[in-house]
């Protein structure tokens, strides 16, 4: 290692001499940017070729020596910083992405269902009545192109917007006006219908366990904890549900952020927006009423910057007679929108 060491710094002694030399004597037409780029090229090259061999012995000294693991294992900078990167051995970031914060306990195969982030998507059966469904609307919207391509739609950007906000046509040109069109999409239809009856029986590579499958069923319907990402860091983090819903009246109760109302302004809103459109004031943004208005969903996320002082001082944040220590993400309660969800 101290021999790998020395000549990593007389190959950075040799670069840098030769770097000033001829930053000194280069003419000034000659492209001095390539001359270090290749420079730096040849020092890495060589650098590589000098720790190559050295870093798979270094590797069966260090696990060989318990005193040299220890120290690669505690990541002492002033210690390592001359190591090489393929060194250090990979450590596990099981801890970094799950904070259970809750008082219940985690299986293994729960924790290594949840280490897999909460965007994870489970390997699943071909959906053959899906993909007829995407090919029909696929071909639904090649014939209205050809059908409408020789009109001039030259709109402006208001009529353009306005637009988006009425409902989408469902009417299909007739088939037959166009030939390449209709042998194109009798051919998609073909391959589709043979690919689906290929692949109808076929086995799917699972990319969970079936105990994994059963764990992401059984996690949302426990009723005792909530699962939310963390507000960075991207960690999932387990709360216990009386604590989240706690934590949340409490922020609802802060009367610098929010202010109880008597009913529901939804109501009044959507009677206003009635009576200007029956009076066709603006008869082009009909679709600007929601048709089912519900009460937005306020949710909140766990801030957990420094996660080992947070699990540090968990005890302290489930006491209930002690204070508060656990920092949430305040998001904003709209009164009216579209969301199917309204679960806490």
């Amino acid at each position: 290692m101290k021999t790998s060491c020395a000549q990593q710094s007389a190959l950075k002694s040799d670069l840098s001499s030769s770097g000033q030399y001829l930053k000194d004597n280069l003419p000034v037409f000659v492209d001095t940017d390539a001359v270090f780029k290749a420079l730096d090229d040849s020092y890495k090259r060589k650098l590589d070729s000098s720790f190559k061999g050295k870093s798979k012995k270094l590797i069966n000294l260090i696990n060989g020596d318990p005193i040299m693991k220890l120290t690669v294992d505690k990541d002492l900078p002033f210690l390592t910083s001359n190591f090489p990167k393929s060194v250090r051995p990979k450590q596990s970031t099981s801890e970094e992405k799950i904070a259970n914060l809750s008082n219940y306990q985690l299986s293994s195969t729960e924790k290594s269902v949840l280490e897999k982030d909460l965007s994870f998507c489970p390997s699943r059966c071909l959906d053959a009545v899906g993909t007829c469904f995407d090919l029909k609307e696929f071909e639904r919207r090649v014939h209205p192109k050809e059908y409408y391509g020789d009109d001039d739609n030259s709109e402006t950007y208001i009529t353009d917007y306005v637009s988006s906000l009425q409902p989408k046509s469902t009417w299909t040109p007739p088939e037959g006006r166009n030939v390449y069109i209709d042998k194109f999409t009798k051919t998609a239809r073909a391959h589709v219908n043979s690919f689906l009856n290929d692949h109808r029986h076929h086995d799917i590579h699972r990319n969970l366990t079936p105990s994994q499958y059963k764990d992401i069923g059984s996690l949302p319907r426990n009723t005792e904890i909530i699962i939310r990402p963390a507000d960075k860091g991207g960690c999932v983090t387990l709360l216990n549900t009386q604590d989240y819903i706690a934590e949340a009246e409490n922020q609802l109760n802060d009367s610098r952020f929010y202010r109880q109302i008597t009913d529901i302004p939804s109501l009044s809103i959507s009677c206003n927006l009635l009576d200007t459109l029956s009076d066709n004031i603006l008869p082009t943004v009909q679709k600007l009423l929601p048709s089912k208005p519900k009460v937005g969903t306020l949710y909140t996320l766990p801030k957990i910057h420094k996660l080992s002082k947070l699990i540090e001082n968990s005890p302290k944040i489930l006491h209930p007679t002690l204070p508060r220590r656990w920092p949430l993400q305040r998001r904003n309660l709209q009164t009216c929108q579209n969301s199917q969800d309204n679960s806490w």
